[in-house]
């Protein structure tokens, strides 16, 4: 059963983050652990095999590698990296507040 929530675009962040307890609902286990820079300095975290499914027909995108993280108070499951942003085009105008995803 997936867990659905919302995902926070961070373009300054290299690898995707997931909320650790939803990583923890689903049962899935880490592979590995690795230090990772973080706005509150370098921390150590484990890392997740995952898939992304986005609405409006988007494909599904296996990873191998989403890092665990603490974003429970934020109102998101994830902060998704330029590693997801690479499999699409995203578009955010400035001007309009306005931005857009293809694939």
């Amino acid at each position: 059963m997936p867990v659905v929530g919302l995902g926070l675009i961070d373009t300054g962040a290299e690898i995707t983050g997931v909320d650790l307890p939803a990583i923890q609902q689903l049962g899935i286990p880490s592979i590995r652990q690795i230090n990772v820079g973080a706005a509150t300095g370098q921390q150590m975290t484990t890392v997740h095999p995952v898939s992304f499914a986005f609405p409006g027909g988007f494909p599904e995108i296996q990873f191998n590698s989403v890092i665990a993280c603490d974003l429970q108070g934020q109102g998101i499951i994830a902060l998704i990296g330029r590693d997801v942003l690479r499999h699409m085009l995203f578009v955010y105008n400035g001007i309009t507040g306005t931005y857009s995803f293809a694939m």
